[in-house]
């Protein structure tokens, strides 16, 4: 969630509104709190309600075999992924920035997922030597198919 100066909140006021009705249970006076401490835009995570979305999740899914891997694209923060792995997520990744952020959060490369596209040949080396395991794109995927050639008979 966060906290927005706009329009209608002239001084960066929270509490009213859509921020006053939200479901996610802040306290509007701690939000005024925040705002007048550091001003506006500010960033207000949850760290209960990561924990409940993220058990909700793993809960529903009991019985199953998973791995729940949390988006770093998603939302970076540092805190929010070192809460997101103390749970037991493991990080999705599709970039080296993305890599770098895994591993100062305390991922172990074997919970680092990569899931974007071909990476070129200088991201493979850095993937390579932080281990990030791979999910659909095996490694093999990663090799350039060598262009198709036709023969005429």
């Amino acid at each position: 969630m966060h906290v927005v100066r706009s329009p209608e909140h002239s001084r960066g006021c929270v509490g009213t509104g859509v921020l006053a009705r939200s479901p996610l249970g802040f306290d509007p006076g701690l939000l005024q709190a925040i705002a007048d401490r550091v001003g506006t835009p500010a960033y207000v995570y949850s760290t209960n309600l990561i924990r409940a979305q993220y058990n909700a999740l793993h809960d529903a899914l009991h019985g199953i075999r998973h791995r729940i891997c949390y988006s770093v694209k998603a939302n970076g923060n540092l805190g929010v992924l070192r809460v997101l792995k103390q749970l037991g997520a493991g990080a999705d990744i599709v970039s080296v920035g993305e890599l770098r952020r895994a591993r100062i959060a305390g991922f172990d490369p074997d919970g680092i997922v990569f899931s974007g596209a071909r990476p070129r040949v200088r991201s493979k080396r850095r993937f390579a030597r932080a281990s990030a395991s791979s999910t659909s794109n095996r490694p093999a995927s990663w090799r350039r198919s060598p262009p198709s050639r036709t023969t005429a008979s």
